[in-house]
């Protein structure tokens, strides 16, 4: 977050870029953490609702990040 305020602060595009990718990527990241313990408690269970919204938030993310870059 600290670079999309620098991004923001200083006209960069670049730097506000990285910083919302960075923070779409740990969100990603918690993601699968939390499917990985859940495979290993149960191997059987196919997704829950966290993994489920998890990836919709991340794809979209990615999608409204790729349009604004490419839009500014």
């Amino acid at each position: 977050m600290v670079s999309v305020y620098f991004g923001v602060e200083d006209d960069s595009l670049t730097l506000f870029g990285f910083g919302a990718d960075s923070f779409i990527e740990a969100l990603s990241g918690l993601g699968i953490a939390h499917m990985v313990m859940r495979i290993k408690k149960n191997q059987h269970v196919v997704s829950d609702k966290f993994e489920t919204t998890a990836l919709k938030i991340t794809g979209v993310s990615f999608y409204l990040l790729s349009t604004g870059l490419v839009t500014s």
